[in-house]
């Protein structure tokens, strides 16, 4: 991932998780189904509004072959775009129903990026060996996660306020990441440039 992009989406994920850790006391679960029923409706709509025209231009100059791969991409596309659409507005329409999912939705996520970053610093940054501590994000992601999954008498608020830590911590995580790998990368950089100072001093001696 491009590092302007991975410092970007840590930013958001950031925001994200102090505005839950905030909010945590109002109702948000009906207004997070109703932010997702929307979010599922829009990009479906655009698809399917622009879906003819690009397959206009996807039929200009191609094969048989080709011309009936892009056939098939535009009806899955279209396929996907209308369940997305369909998915939405059940959401809006009855989002006392999904209400009951997100608990679980907060505590896979949180889980997932525990998971993602124990990864990421185990195999990610081999042969490089990082320091212990940073190994207690992730844990407390996956902790936080499986908190939220089987403990039920936690309420509506806690798993809001544990979520919004859980987001932060991620956050916190990724930036860490992205400074441990810059620092590689200037250590092999002064590493580079000495071997090549070693060599041009040995070719003059």
């Amino acid at each position: 991932m491009n590092t302007k992009i991975a410092l970007l989406t840590s930013l958001l994920i950031l925001t994200a998780g102090v505005i839950l850790t905030i909010i945590h006391p109002l109702d948000v679960y009906t207004g997070l189904i109703i932010i997702l029923g929307i979010i599922f409706i829009v990009p479906g709509v655009v698809n399917i509004i622009l879906l003819p025209g690009s397959e206009k231009t996807n039929k200009e100059g191609k094969t048989f072959l080709a011309s009936l791969r892009s056939r098939i991409g535009a009806m899955v596309g279209f396929i996907t775009s209308l369940g997305s659409v369909i998915l939405g507005i059940c959401m809006l329409l009855w989002y006392e129903m999904y209400v009951k999912f997100l608990p679980f939705i907060f505590g896979i996520i949180l889980v997932c990026g525990g998971v993602y970053h124990l990864c990421v610093m185990a195999i990610g940054f081999r042969p490089v060996k990082l320091s212990w501590w940073v190994y207690i994000f992730p844990v407390v992601l996956l902790a936080a996660g499986f908190i939220i999954i089987y403990v039920e008498t936690l309420s509506q608020s806690q798993i809001v306020l544990l979520t919004g830590a859980g987001l932060i911590v991620f956050a916190v995580n990724s930036l860490l990441e992205l400074w441990f790998i810059k620092m590689i990368q200037r250590q092999e950089c002064k590493e580079m440039n000495h071997k090549e100072n070693a060599s041009l001093t040995i070719e003059n001696q």
